[in-house]
């Protein structure tokens, strides 16, 4: 796990991607080996529009969850119905997120 400045807590539970296949760019496979011994899970994507349409959605379904709430973290924590609605609207790609706000 990376290391923070003192008295700065720092979290990472997401996964790195990176583009291309293994095997294909010597240099990402060092970079994923590098990331995976410190603890980082990384995954290989070769269909990089695809991975970029599917964040730019789970994205936008997160803000609107947080405009909901005030773009506040914790009252979004706290509000259960909106949390609901924000996973189904990441797990569901035809409920638009846009009608939340």
């Amino acid at each position: 796990m990376p290391s923070a400045a003192p008295g700065v807590s720092m979290q990472f539970t997401g996964q790195a991607d990176l583009w291309h296949p293994a095997g294909t760019d010597t240099r990402l496979d060092q970079l994923a080996r590098a990331l995976g011994t410190r603890g980082f899970a990384v995954q290989r994507v070769a269909d990089m529009e695809g991975w970029l349409a599917y964040h730019a959605a789970f994205v936008a379904c997160v803000a609107a969850a947080l405009y909901r709430c005030g773009t506040d973290p914790g009252r979004l924590a706290a509000d259960r119905p909106a949390l609901r609605l924000m996973c189904a609207a990441v797990t569901e790609p035809s409920l638009p997120c846009a009608t939340w706000v």
